[in-house]
């Protein structure tokens, strides 16, 4: 498959990295600027959702509780996927979180044919926080792969997708982080296309609410997008060890859950599309 060329860069106040093989349809000189260029639709998205400062999306909480607001079609989508994980995950994900006042995706007035949202209380906001990054690894994969890159990786900060051409010999191997020691890895998951994200307390303290005090260290899910990956192992890391693990179930989610005590909870659904 040749020599694996890593480019890391900077975006969403973290690191990123896109590492490929040597590519059958394009130059050298192509590939890194076709790797360039899926950097800059990751910015691009980045200035437009940012909620700190003046950006489109940021308009939403601007003129919350007095007119409507013109959003693009992938801001639509946006919504409207940050409705159905706040179904999904029994109203836990929440992308009116910072309001000061409890509110709900429901409560957003959205006009698909308009193009248009509204928050009809002045003391609404919105944030992508929780599904934002792993929305800007699918769309810098998706360009990727619509150029005709393929055996290669987007990874943002450790919410990342893989993609494998058919005849590669073998698949990429995502190292799982020791929750325990961050500078080791506890295994290794094998996956030729998908999605794997990690969530937990180890990782930022106070990163995620949760009423209960048994909750997972770590909860690792494969999908075969890093949205729902990202949302998903969130929500079950907010859970109680027991709850996430029903949870996990249900939900039909690939990956494992670690307690506090060092135990891992393997779900009983396997990946496919590996």
């Amino acid at each position: 498959m040749g020599t694996l060329k890593v480019v890391d860069s900077t975006h969403m106040n973290c690191s990123w990295q896109i590492s490929y093989f040597p590519q059958s349809y394009h130059s050298e000189v192509e590939s890194s600027r076709l790797v360039s260029e899926a950097f800059q639709v990751v910015k691009r998205f980045e200035n437009y959702f940012t909620v700190f400062k003046d950006s489109p999306f940021n308009k939403l909480n601007k003129y919350a509780g007095k007119k409507e607001v013109s959003l693009s079609i992938e801001a639509i989508d946006i919504l409207k996927k940050s409705i159905e994980y706040y179904k999904k995950t029994e109203e836990f994900f929440n992308i009116c979180f910072q309001s000061s006042k409890k509110f709900s995706p429901l409560d957003i007035e959205i006009d698909e044919d308009c193009s248009t949202a509204f928050l009809p209380n002045k003391e609404m906001s919105v944030s992508l926080g929780g599904i934002g990054k792993g929305h800007a690894v699918d769309i810098c994969f998706e360009f990727l792969k619509k150029e005709g890159f393929h055996n290669f990786m987007v990874n943002g900060s450790g919410d990342l997708r893989t993609h494998s051409h058919p005849d590669a010999p073998r698949p990429w191997k995502i190292g799982v982080t020791n929750p325990f020691n961050i500078r080791n890895q506890i295994g290794i998951i094998n996956m030729k296309n998908g999605a794997v994200a990690t969530s937990g307390s180890y990782l930022k303290k106070n990163h995620i609410k949760s009423i209960h005090e048994n909750t997972p260290l770590a909860v690792t899910v494969q999908s075969m997008n890093t949205t729902e990956a990202d949302v998903c192992a969130t929500y079950l890391s907010s859970l109680d060890i027991s709850q996430a693990k029903d949870r996990m179930e249900k939900l039909a989610l690939s990956g494992f859950i670690i307690d506090k005590s060092g135990n891992i909870h393997r779900s009983t659904h396997s990946f496919k599309r590996n």
